[in-house]
């Protein structure tokens, strides 16, 4: 990877974390470079071309708009379609250094997402997102994207903002702006979203610095950071899964299931997840019980529980996260998709181990209720549980 491909993957890495990204892909089949950055999280799938391009300044800036366009714009835009025809045609990509084929879910259910950085523009040259024939792609700088990706750095985050911008495109509305964080801004000032009401939008060339110096701006950027918790548990199961050192989950294809669907909890609901885990693993004050579950704003219903540092007997352990998923399961009747995650209570500067658990079941039956309940009786699992809601704010308000 040259520079500027190893500065996207890096920002990419941070936001899609590493299970997911893939560097500089190669064909199989030719061994050619598909694209310079490869992201795919089931069902999406977005493709990267990276183009640094200096255009010495001429007499006529014309000249220099056409030339820079051409070789920073229409040239990714050429990769990227090509990289999409290939996907289309079912041909396998390598990825991991190009040794392991990447597992490219099926194209007529996937989210396809198009972008191309372009650097060197300098401000010099228009940035133009849109449809060039086979599909919308956005343009992004050296100076927007990196605000853009740490910004909404979750792959729900990112995505709903690029197909809510797409949709907001496609609609034929005049759009005018100077910067694409400046957008950004408007956007989640906007309640994340665009107004539909509108025929043209104009947006302040300095919204994006006005919106960043607010008060709940650096309140919600403070209170975000006990969420990278919920990144850092996904990363560490990962590695530990590459290098083979999990008892349990050791299947990369099962494992990745269980990560995807953390992965898919936008940032605020990383914040309220990672606060709950905190809370109940002990770092705040002591550990809260043996087992604890919460419903995600995704809907998604997250069962935590504890096991002693000195508790190896991990396939009881395994096997008691599994029946207090199913316990949940039947309590949350609207949530289909449960998943556990066992681990040792907090100590300073000790060491913690992670057992995972993915249940699905989209129909509760009353066989299933009637043996979930035995569980209850038997072991007690959540059979008293204690239901508790709280209102919290991304965005902290003042007066």
């Amino acid at each position: 990877m040259n520079i500027s491909e190893k500065f996207v993957a890096k920002l990419c890495k941070g936001s899609f974390l590493s299970f997911w990204s893939y560097p500089t892909p190669i064909r199989k089949d030719n061994k050619k470079e598909l694209c310079d950055l490869l992201v795919i999280n089931d069902p999406y799938i977005i493709i990267f071309s990276v183009k640094d391009v200096d255009i010495p300044k001429s007499k006529d800036s014309q000249v220099d708009i056409n030339r820079w366009f051409g070789k920073a714009i229409k040239s990714s835009v050429k990769q990227i379609y090509g990289a999409e025809h290939t996907l289309n045609r079912k041909t396998e990509i390598l990825g991991q250094k190009h040794e392991k084929i990447i597992p490219i879910p099926e194209l007529t259910n996937a989210i396809i997402l198009r972008i191309t950085v372009a650097l060197g523009r300098s401000n010099r040259f228009p940035l133009i997102s849109g449809d060039f024939g086979k599909g919308f792609i956005h343009t992004f700088d050296e100076i927007s994207f990196p605000i853009i990706t740490q910004e909404l750095d979750t792959i729900t985050d990112f995505v709903e903002y690029l197909q809510k911008k797409e949709d907001f495109h496609t609609s034929k509305k005049q759009l005018i702006m100077d910067a694409e964080e400046n957008l950004l801004a408007f956007y989640l000032e906007n309640g994340r979203n665009f107004p539909d009401n509108l025929d043209i939008l104009i947006i302040n060339s300095d919204m994006w610095n006005q919106f960043a110096t607010k008060k709940e701006y650096k309140v919600k950027k403070s209170e975000d950071k006990q969420s990278y918790v919920w990144d850092r548990i996904i990363e560490e199961v990962y590695e530990d899964c590459k290098k083979d050192l999990l008892y349990h989950n050791s299947n990369l294809e099962q494992t990745e299931k269980v990560l995807r669907v953390m992965s898919k909890e936008n940032r605020f609901s990383r914040r309220i997840l990672s606060n709950v885990f905190l809370d109940f693993i002990g770092f705040f004050d002591k550990p809260k019980g043996e087992g604890r579950f919460i419903k995600a704003p995704s809907g998604i219903i997250y069962v935590f529980m504890l096991a002693p540092h000195d508790d190896n007997d991990r396939e009881r352990r395994m096997e008691e996260l599994g029946l207090r998923c199913f316990v949940a399961r039947t309590i949350n009747p609207d949530s289909k998709i449960v998943i556990g995650i066992a681990t040792n209570p907090y100590e300073k500067g000790g060491g913690h181990s992670y057992d995972l658990f993915y249940f699905e079941l989209l129909k509760l039956t009353q066989e299933f209720k009637e043996y979930v309940q035995k569980i209850q009786q038997e072991f007690g699992y959540f059979r008293n549980a204690e239901v508790s809601t709280k209102k919290i704010a991304e965005y902290p308000e003042f007066e």
